[in-house]
């Protein structure tokens, strides 16, 4: 009997839920270097969430780039991606229809540094629809950085529905 509460308990203190949290960007364009700052758009958006308790698992980038030229890559804490193409032409480029977009799947560089930056760096003519961040509460390490006590919490309702579940193709690779 106590085996069978003991290990019930271990794996419900292993089990981690992943949880999609959303940035528009609503078609915005950028050109040449550019970062866009995940962690803090996320702090400004789901306020009630504190964002130190989660560890980033991956990105899907929604977004295209004028000449098929353009490149993405996500920064985690000291660890970067390697860059991936973001694809497009001139042709569709000022077209805000989103099945010009395409979506693009990063996962997270490091699983060890996410109390760092979450950044998405971008090199190119790039216009980006949307941001989702798939986060999972972060396993608690007693006297680790930005861990207090008690549970972390879940995302917040944040931009449009909420925090939902990952769609198809996630979650990724752990």
């Amino acid at each position: 009997m106590a085996a069978a509460v003991l290990g019930t308990l271990l794996m419900s203190a292993t089990a981690q839920a992943a949880y999609v949290m959303t940035i528009n960007y609503n078609d915005q364009e950028f050109r040449g270097e550019t970062t866009l700052r995940l962690k803090q758009e996320l702090q400004r958006l789901y306020p009630r969430t504190n964002i130190n308790d989660l560890e980033i698992r991956g990105v899907r980038l929604i977004a295209k780039s004028r000449m098929g030229q353009g490149f993405a890559s996500l920064i985690v804490g000291n660890d970067q991606s390697f860059e991936v193409r973001v694809d497009g032409g001139p042709r569709f480029f000022d077209s805000n229809d989103p099945r010009t977009y395409q979506a693009i799947d990063i996962w997270s560089p490091s699983r060890r540094d996410s109390f760092g930056v979450w950044q998405i760096a971008l090199r190119g003519n790039i216009k980006v629809k949307q941001v989702q961040v798939q986060v999972e509460e972060a396993r608690f390490v007693p006297g680790g950085p930005g861990h207090g006590p008690g549970r972390p919490g879940r995302p917040g309702p944040g931009p449009g529905h909420g925090p939902g579940r990952p769609g198809p193709g996630w979650p990724g690779p752990r």
